[in-house]
């Protein structure tokens, strides 16, 4: 298996090889809900990235510089020839604020992190709209910064009106690792400090992560990358 991400509801993960299926996950069981054996690639992808605001997903970037824009039946919808990167392969993806960040190995050598695609509605450098959330106006759940992380990150959101609310960090196994808020707030702008550890204190380990917001008036999701 290679790259994942969460809608909020599932985890959806593409198989590296064989297959080249892009599966979707119950968590925490991990029971197989659905394939998509419909790809639009014949050689194996590696990142998936989960879009909120148009919930569709991006995958691609092993041995190819082919990125594509799928919906949640594995139609392709867009794709993109990143000319520039010809000797990159991308290991994960994640889709932050109008960019999405790619994990790249160039030449198998020296390992960095790019910005390798420009706007969630078209990957030819035509901006999204970031506000077009499917939540409600004042319930929010902000892009983490800085995200990828090495330290800490602040996390905020907006709640519309004083509730119980909780901000958990998941690993993506669905495993709870971090519990930043879990009590009554008020409503308005909140802001919470993750310094990269678990409940225990520990670092954790490189890797992807889910930020979820819960309370009174929703839910929402984050993905946050971890470099070690």
């Amino acid at each position: 298996m290679a790259g994942m991400d969460f809608d909020g509801v599932h985890t959806w993960q593409v198989a590296v090889g064989g297959d080249n299926m892009i599966y979707r996950l119950d968590l925490p069981n991990g029971a197989v809900i659905d394939t998509i054996n419909s790809v639009p690639w014949v050689t194996s992808q590696r990142g998936c990235s989960w879009i909120p605001y148009t919930s569709q997903f991006l995958s691609g970037g092993w041995n190819t510089n082919l990125l594509y824009k799928l919906d949640s039946l594995g139609n392709q919808l867009d794709s993109a020839v990143m000319a520039s990167m010809a000797d990159v392969d991308i290991y994960d993806l994640i889709a932050e604020g109008e960019y999405l960040w790619g994990l790249v190995t160039i030449q198998d050598a020296a390992n960095s992190i790019r910005k390798v695609w420009m706007g969630y509605l078209r990957p030819t450098g035509v901006n999204g709209n970031p506000n077009e959330l499917n939540e409600s106006a004042d319930f929010s759940l902000q892009p983490a910064y800085p995200n990828p992380l090495q330290g800490n990150t602040t996390i905020s959101f907006r709640l519309p009106r004083a509730s119980l609310t909780s901000l958990d960090i998941y690993n993506i196994m669905g495993q709870k690792v971090k519990t930043l808020v879990a009590g009554n707030l008020e409503a308005g702008r909140h802001s919470v400090i993750w310094n990269g550890c678990d409940n225990s204190g520990r670092k954790v380990a490189s890797g992807v992560f889910i930020c979820r917001l819960t309370s009174g008036s929703g839910q929402a999701t984050r993905k946050l990358l971890v470099i070690r």
